[in-house]
């Protein structure tokens, strides 16, 4: 039936011969869907629809109202990739926390509300790294990586960046 949202005209159960049900959404003209979670509740299914952040106004803030959640990869016990064999640089883990940490001032400078999941740079299971962007209901989840290439490759012949987005 009719619903009161930003994204949606209507929801729609379809009731099927096996007992299950299908809901359509019927989604607005123009609206975004940015993304969706199920989860269920005792005995509730609950669908959380998020629509497309937008800038705001502000040109000095233009990241209010912003949610982003950054997972500087690795930490702990794990230093993740090594630099060159035998040298005394910095693990992966301690670059990771250093671009993690720096992005999140530069963000909530720009007014975005910035969750580092592991401040104290520790190490944390899948779930611990990704629950908190699910339960802030995050616009972005950033996780931070350096990649090494191995000791015989020549790394002359790679250059730039890796992005992940889901």
């Amino acid at each position: 039936g009719q619903v009161q949202s930003d994204l949606f005209d209507s929801v729609e159960p379809h009731f099927n011969d096996d007992g299950s049900v299908t809901f359509q959404f019927k989604r607005k003209k123009d609206s975004v869907l940015w993304g969706y979670n199920v989860e269920y509740d005792e005995n509730d299914l609950l669908i959380y629809a998020k629509k497309a952040p937008v800038l705001s106004e502000n040109a000095s803030r233009p990241l209010d109202g912003v949610v982003i959640v950054i997972d500087a990869g690795h930490g702990g016990e794990d230093p993740g990739a090594l630099g060159i064999a035998g040298s005394h640089g910095p693990a992966e883990r301690e670059l990771n926390f250093i671009s993690a940490y720096a992005s999140a001032q530069v963000l909530e400078s720009m007014g975005a509300t910035v969750h580092m999941v592991a401040p104290n740079n520790e190490r944390l299971d899948f779930a611990g790294r990704m629950d908190p962007a699910r339960q802030m209901r995050a616009d972005f989840f950033i996780s931070f990586h350096h990649n090494s290439t191995a000791e015989t490759t020549d790394s002359r012949d790679y250059a730039g960046t890796e992005v992940y987005y889901h």
